[in-house]
């Protein structure tokens, strides 16, 4: 063979070769984003873990094919801005965002990336999608609450505690879309039950504290948690300040009464997560976001503190305790 010819050849070897097979993968790589409103601790972690799991199983490399950029903790709309901007730069494919308020933050900066979110309630998703069956723009995603829930807390509150003449349910008003929240629901379960409603808007440790020692005293009363990233990041005060005033209180998952909590009622985080990546997944491959229906969650769940009972004086009747999905001793 003549040399010429066999630099030739080395070099058709070199364009089939390994840095080929390389440039190829670098060229198959994609990129996706996930933006949530909690600290990046155990707790979040598990959740984007059941995310990444989900897509995995869908036959996703990550870190191979697949590229994830992660932001934590975008509760303040500054910091949500900032970060939306900083993802745009780097153009994913679509961007997973953990509450409704993420998206609408991700999509006023984002242009035309499509956008999941994993944590929304019914009402909420309504300023983002045109219609659940058939979103029609670019967004959709899954919602971790029905509104029979809310009134749900009430009924459980009165079995708990039957002497509670008053609810109160605490959010916060900075970090919450104004009327996501089925208010309705609760408020027609309280009346049922003759127990009287308020709202307990709160923006740090010592309106928590306040809220729980207005609900001490002659006229006995009873405190939802509803769900939204203030109360998972203060969810520790809101545990002691609770259990502390001897309050029976009732939050919306798991974590909270893994955490000392007396008991929490909703869906299964986890599950949400992991059926998330299945959009992802399909949008990946070439699905119109608008076409995917916003999906109502499947599994639910009642978990009982046993020692918060203990420690706060609040017996859980025998009836829940039948009930409970998990108890936690």
């Amino acid at each position: 063979m003549r040399r010429r010819d066999l630099i030739a050849a080395l070099a058709g070897l070199a364009a089939t070769g390994p840095l080929a097979a390389r440039a190829q993968a670098t060229e198959r790589v994609r990129r996706i984003a996930y933006v949530s409103p909690g600290l990046e601790e155990p707790r979040t972690r598990e959740w984007e873990g059941a995310f990444e799991r989900g897509l995995t199983e869908l036959g996703w490399g990550i870190g191979r094919d697949l590229v994830i950029d992660r932001r934590w903790g975008a509760v303040d709309p500054e910091v949500r801005g900032r970060y939306a901007r900083e993802l745009a730069a780097r153009k994913p494919e679509v961007i997973l965002a953990v509450t409704p308020t993420i998206a609408a933050a991700m999509l006023r900066e984002t242009g035309n990336i499509p956008i999941v979110f994993v944590d929304g309630t019914e009402v909420s998703s309504s300023g983002l999608v045109a219609d659940r069956s058939h979103p029609g723009g670019n967004v959709t995603g899954f919602i971790n609450f029905v509104d029979s829930i809310f009134g749900k807390w009430v009924q459980l509150l009165k079995e708990i505690a039957p002497d509670i003449d008053r609810v109160a349910y605490m959010f916060d008003p900075d970090s919450t879309i104004p009327n996501s929240y089925p208010i309705g629901e609760l408020e027609a379960a309280a009346r049922a039950l003759n127990i009287e409603v308020s709202a307990t808007p709160v923006r740090d440790d010592a309106g928590i504290e306040a809220a729980f020692a207005a609900l001490t005293g002659q006229r006995r009363g009873g405190m939802i948690i509803m769900p939204g990233p203030f109360a998972a990041i203060h969810r520790r005060q809101l545990i002691a300040s609770a259990n502390r005033y001897r309050v029976p209180a009732i939050y919306p998952f798991r974590f909270y009464a893994k955490d000392g909590g007396l008991i929490s009622y909703g869906i299964d985080e986890l599950d949400l997560n992991w059926r998330a990546a299945s959009y992802v997944d399909r949008i990946l491959r070439g699905a119109n976001v608008g076409d995917l229906p916003v999906q109502a969650p499947t599994k639910f769940e009642l978990v009982v503190n046993v020692q918060a009972s203990k420690a706060t004086g609040i017996e859980i009747p025998q009836s829940i305790l039948l009930r409970a999905d998990d108890i936690i001793e």
